[in-house]
């Protein structure tokens, strides 16, 4: 023989079912509240509570299961949504300046056609130089050099596109429209010629670096670029096209920099050589 049961609480088995949201599991807060409204239908019949209000204290376990289900629901989608507003924070950091992923990151990037000023920077003699290198030489040489150059590129408002090999891609202008684009382009390729310049001499011990960089302006297109799998947001157009083919000229005229005649009138009072 048993011995009665007490009567139940509905308002502690509300509570119950609402701490049971701290799990973060849906099935969780479906088993609490199952449970719930089975001890009150027990609890109901052996102390012969009334059958309207056992039906009334079952609905409302009911509705707060599936209240406590939802904001399990709706706690999971935020924390989802940070981690991956932190993942692209983080992804977009290797591209853009700080202030620019956080404007970025205020509003959802889109594919837009912008007037852009493109550099494109080689570093000469890679192949040369590298052939006498153990391979950590060679990674650690290229990470100076690129560590530099990013630096200066993000003190100036540039975007690194991408780094191919010994190269890199930068842009100006996108993705906040900047109506000085050229002029900060073409003064950031001084200021990168500079960098190396003070990089040779912190490391005389190793292969002096040497760069070629072409600038040139125009129209150009801009999003996420790729397949299902992976995407990048990236520049392109004929406008890149031809700052690679600038890129190419300064080993013909033996110069560091070449600029094009559209990039040079939108930057024509910028001094240099």
């Amino acid at each position: 023989f048993f011995p009665p049961l007490p009567p139940t609480n509905p308002p502690i088995l509300v509570m119950v079912i609402g701490l049971s949201v701290l799990s973060l599991k849906g099935r969780t807060v479906i088993a609490t509240a199952t449970l719930s409204v089975g001890l009150q239908i027990i609890a109901g019949r052996a102390t012969q509570i009334d059958a309207a209000d056992t039906v009334l204290t079952v609905h409302l376990l009911i509705l707060a299961g599936f209240g406590s289900f939802a904001a399990v629901n709706y706690i999971r989608q935020i924390n989802q949504r940070t981690a991956e507003v932190r993942s692209q924070r983080i992804a977009m950091g290797r591209y853009f300046s700080p202030a620019v992923v956080n404007r970025i990151t205020e509003r959802q990037t889109q594919s837009q056609s912008l007037e852009i000023t493109v550099l494109m920077c080689d570093l000469r003699g890679f192949t040369r130089n590298s052939e006498g290198m153990e391979p950590t030489q060679v990674v650690l040489w290229l990470n100076r050099y690129f560590d530099a150059l990013v630096q200066v590129v993000f003190t100036h408002g540039g975007t690194v596109d991408k780094m191919m090999g010994d190269g890199l891609l930068v842009y100006f202008g996108a993705p906040e429209p900047n109506p000085a684009h050229a002029r900060d382009a073409v003064t950031c390729a001084l200021a990168m010629r500079s960098r190396i310049a003070e990089l040779n001499g912190e490391h005389t011990d190793w292969p002096p670096y040497a760069i070629g960089i072409g600038l040139h302006s125009g129209m150009a297109i801009l999003g996420n670029i790729g397949s299902s799998q992976r995407t990048d947001y990236t520049v392109i157009g004929d406008t890149v096209n031809v700052a690679a083919r600038l890129e190419g000229l300064t080993k013909e005229l033996g110069a560091s920099i070449v600029v094009s005649e559209t990039c040079q009138g939108a930057a024509d009072h910028v001094q240099y050589e």
